[in-house]
């Protein structure tokens, strides 16, 4: 009998040992695996009453990235700036009225200035402390209006195919449609009213709508500022088309080359 229970105490003894090798076994086996995986965050910040919707993954300093549009969301830029997350953690936000953020009845709380204040709110939100801000298109504008007003904030600005001044914007694009042939022209003008209608009150044209002025203005306060001098070091990539097959694959690589050299 004490026999059997010196065997049973044996077998129990080597069991454990064996489960304690395949834990320690397991957990080494499964460092490498974690250390090359990419968790996704996602979810809402509250920004003043409009809730903003992000999305997070990746590791090291954080970069913001901001869409264009207006009206846009954050997926057009994957899966081109995916290398980024392997050097950087990055966040998307989809801005206010675009994606999966809130939609506002008032749209005269489509303003720079409101998603300024969404970018900032999503910064404190998430702890992300200096953040480097990529702003494509029309989400230069912002991130130049945002360089503005929090520039302390920022370690690095990135403005990729973007303007300094709507007012030059809005005459180069006033040529541009001069020059479209006239079933180009009139496909266009069917096209391109109802984009903006929703966001202007009623009865409104391009010059009156508060927005339209507020976007005009933080542009060309830009342009002034950055006449007399950069505000903060700033890298300006060469000039890309909408993110679009290898061409925005090579514009990822370039962000990456950017932010690794850039001081």
């Amino acid at each position: 009998m004490v026999t059997m229970k010196r065997i049973a105490a044996a077998c129990l003894a080597f069991c454990a040992l064996i489960l304690s090798a395949a834990s320690l076994f397991g957990q080494a086996a499964s460092t490498p695996a974690a250390s090359a995986a990419y968790p996704l965050q996602d979810g809402f910040v509250d920004a003043h009453g409009v809730l903003i919707y992000y999305v997070e993954f990746g590791k090291g300093p954080p970069l913001m990235v901001l869409h264009g549009g207006p009206g846009a969301d954050h997926t057009y830029f994957l899966p081109w700036l995916l290398p980024l997350a392997r050097t950087h953690r990055l966040i998307f936000i989809d801005e206010r009225g675009s994606g999966r953020s809130e939609r506002l009845q008032d749209v005269s709380k489509y303003t720079v200035e409101g998603d300024v204040e969404d970018i900032e709110a999503v910064r404190v939100a998430l702890g992300l402390g200096k953040i480097s801000l990529l702003g494509h298109s029309c989400g230069g504008v912002l991130a130049e209006a945002y360089a503005l007003k929090y520039q302390e904030h920022l370690s690095h600005l990135i403005l990729n195919s973007t303007f300094a001044s709507t007012r030059e914007m809005n005459a180069v694009l006033a040529r541009e449609k001069a020059q479209k042939p006239p079933e180009k022209l009139a496909r266009l003008n069917q096209l391109g009213p109802p984009a903006f209608s929703a966001r202007a009150p009623s009865g409104s044209t391009d010059a009156t709508r508060p927005s339209t002025k507020r976007w005009r203005g933080a542009t060309d306060i830009f342009r002034s500022s950055m006449a007399r001098g950069p505000i903060l070091p700033m890298t300006r990539p060469p000039a890309t088309r909408r993110p679009t097959g290898s061409s925005t694959a090579k514009c990822g690589a370039q962000m990456a080359s950017l932010l690794s050299t850039a001081t």
